[in-house]
């Protein structure tokens, strides 16, 4: 598994993981159709947690 961190949200985005207070670019990505989740649900995909 790989990333990388971004400054904006785009169609390329596979994945946004947000925190406890998503801002627009939770709300753009979500009408990009970009699927978004919680650092935690992303941690325990990743196996950290």
């Amino acid at each position: 598994m790989g990333g990388h961190v971004a400054s904006s949200v785009s169609a390329k985005t596979s994945i946004l993981v947000v925190g406890g207070k998503p801002g627009s670019k939770a709300k753009k990505a979500e009408e990009l159709g970009v699927r978004v989740m919680l650092e935690e649900e992303f941690l325990k995909l990743a196996g950290r947690e």
